[in-house]
């Protein structure tokens, strides 16, 4: 039997049941023992053994006392004087490593299948001590999932084992674990044991992935791509900016169409015409689709052949329409150097060459 137990959490039904055994030398570093262990990578020392019986994986910790008492007999108090961990499964497998684990690796020798004869297994069954080793079983039902990890433990009891027409070779096992010494939780620990439920929350917040075409208007209708769109509530599930869609419509739990608000600009294609004081057009300066915001438009003081214009008064004029031929409305601003600052009477100004601009309509300053 070939089995791929290593990798019992993927590729395998979500309402599949099964359970496997992984063994390694006793000093393999072993998996995290916190919460993240369903998430974290094996090492590689650690083999599959295959997997487990239908009574999955029985833990059992008992604690031995003795009892203090008076003269006269009664009982003062019982005292704890000795602790051990027990694992029982079965092994379904009879591999080279479960057998490994059951009769000391040294005895066993396998070989591969070939053309002619089948994967072979040889071992002697001898009185020999077996060397400790490091175990992890995993288990799963669905969504739920259980690991139990045994830093040091060897194979103490096993079950005959049968060989015969009717059901399989499998054994019955128990490992003793031997407690070792956790610098974390300072004390000896025989097993560590991780449990999940399986009870995921949902998230019920919506993501948006996209939103299409692009440029569009006020009143026209763009596609909203996303998940948990389903229960958006009606009048102010679909928003804009602070301003709600005018219509919208909910067509799956991942689709939404919507008509966009009065006000929204979407883009708009530019175009930035330059003229001299005769009103002469000295560059026309075609920007493409713009998208609505703060958008920086630049003139390199050349006309339409690149040749530098001469100093003095330019006006600028600037067409924004959208894909309808609309035109979209828009304010402007300009970048200067600031040549000094006059205090009046009605105000704070600012110079630049010939030029003087109130404060109050100055947007911006850089040092």
């Amino acid at each position: 039997m070939v089995a791929t137990a290593s990798s019992i959490y993927a590729g395998i039904g979500p309402d599949y049941v099964t359970g496997t055994a992984l063994n390694a030398p006793y000093g393999t570093p072993l998996p995290v023992t916190t919460q993240a262990f369903f998430e974290a990578t094996l090492n590689v020392g650690f083999i599959d053994c295959g997997f487990i019986g239908e009574k999955g994986v029985v833990v059992s910790t008992p604690r031995k006392f003795f009892d203090v008492k008076d003269m006269s007999g009664s009982l003062i108090d019982s005292i704890q004087n000795g602790f051990s961990g027990v694992i029982k499964t079965t092994f379904l497998e009879l591999n080279a490593e479960t057998l490994g684990n059951l009769h000391g690796d040294a005895n066993v020798a396998s070989t591969a299948a070939t053309a002619g004869t089948g994967g072979r297994i040889a071992f002697p069954i001898t009185g020999a001590p077996l060397d400790p080793s490091s175990w992890v079983f995993r288990m799963k039902a669905g969504k739920k999932r259980v690991g139990v990890v045994v830093p040091r433990a060897r194979v103490t009891t096993q079950s005959d084992l049968t060989f015969s027409a009717a059901g399989t070779a499998s054994v019955d096992v128990e490992i003793s674990t031997i407690p070792t010494y956790d610098g974390v939780l300072l004390a000896n620990v025989s097993c560590y044991v991780i449990t999940d439920d399986g009870v995921w929350t949902v998230s019920t917040v919506p993501t948006i992935a996209s939103v299409t075409p692009t440029g569009q208007g006020a009143t026209m209708l763009v596609t909203i791509i996303g998940t948990r769109f389903t229960g958006t509530v009606a009048t102010t599930g679909v928003k804009f900016g602070a301003t709600n869609a005018t219509t919208w419509v909910v067509i799956s739990d991942s689709m939404i169409v919507a008509e966009l608000p009065a006000g929204s600009a979407g883009a708009a294609n530019v175009t930035v015409t330059v003229k001299d004081a005769n009103g002469n057009v000295v560059a026309t300066l075609p920007q493409g689709n713009l998208n609505s915001g703060a958008n920086t438009l630049k003139w390199d003081g050349r006309d339409a052949n690149g040749v530098p214009m001469a100093d003095g008064s330019y006006k600028v004029v600037i067409a924004a329409n959208n894909s309808s031929g609309t035109a979209v409305p828009y304010t402007t601003s300009m970048t200067m150097k600031v040549d000094s600052v006059t205090f009046r009477s009605d105000g704070t100004y600012l110079t630049s060459g010939t030029n003087m601009f109130s404060l109050a309509d100055v947007l911006e300053i850089d040092a």
